[in-house]
């Protein structure tokens, strides 16, 4: 989830938008919190990994664009073991093919449902707070 995602929203819960004190940060790095688990800094590497009852169907299987193109990749080449002729590769992607994105695909189903779920907005909060550094202003704990 970019930046700028999540300051353009405001989960529902209760928080203040600001950086950590010094004896919170002090305390993250003595529980062994380092840069590389900042979702800021590394957005790709911290997915939110909750998930919400109130909240459709959570997928397993989702596939980005660029798995998709892998999957085509490997199904199409003769030599590969996983070749299926064309006709079926419809039915593989149906399988996979998913209409509700889990939280960590942030988009505006998502943005609303985290604007309106208390418990996904004080676990966005509380998921923020704790992979965040110091040095970034977001949403946490109040």
């Amino acid at each position: 989830m970019p930046i700028t995602k999540i300051y353009a929203m405001c989960p529902n819960g209760a928080h203040v938008h600001s950086r950590d004190n010094p004896e919170k940060a002090l305390k993250k790095i003595a529980e062994g919190f380092t840069p590389e688990m900042c979702i800021i800094c590394n957005p790709e590497k911290n997915l939110i990994n909750f998930q919400c009852d109130k909240y459709g169907y959570y997928s397993s299987f989702y596939l980005s664009r660029e798995s998709k193109i892998n999957l085509l990749c490997a199904l199409s080449r003769r030599d590969s073991p996983y070749w299926l002729p064309t006709e079926l590769h419809r039915f593989v992607l149906n399988y996979f093919k998913n209409d509700v994105y889990p939280l960590w695909i942030h988009n505006e189903v998502t943005k609303r449902h985290f604007e309106k779920c208390s418990k996904c907005g004080e676990n966005l909060i509380n998921f923020i707070d704790k992979h965040s550094c110091s040095n970034h202003i977001v949403v946490r704990k109040s």
